[in-house]
């Protein structure tokens, strides 16, 4: 399960949605990138938000390519198994959110 939302926090409506989506979650960290990066198949014990501030990148859920941009809000559920892919081309910044900040962790999938 997942569901991706396009979002512009200089509305207000869109700023109530988003609030009201996070207020479940707790703020992990802000991922910054500005190198390629293909991280392997996973999946978390807990579901997952990510909210694009900056750059484009590239989800692959469930075998599914979900396009990334300043302002999508990802969610992703726990146990979904996802990959990422960021082509280094401009800084990436990704704010991430998790239910239970405990179930964090990584759980990798063999290809």
């Amino acid at each position: 399960m997942y569901r991706k939302t396009q979002l512009d926090l200089n509305k207000l409506e869109d700023q109530i949605q988003y609030s009201t989506i996070l207020e479940k979650y707790q703020y992990h960290d802000t991922f910054n990138c500005k190198v390629p990066l293909k991280m392997k198949k996973h999946y978390h014990k807990d579901d997952e938000v990510r909210y694009f501030l900056s750059g484009n990148a590239k989800f692959i859920v469930e075998n599914e390519v979900i396009e990334c941009k300043p302002g999508t809000l990802l969610e992703i559920g726990k146990n979904v198994v996802h990959s990422f892919e960021f082509d280094g081309k401009s800084d990436l910044k990704v704010q991430r959110f998790f239910e239970n900040e405990e179930e964090y962790k990584e759980y990798y999938i063999q290809d």
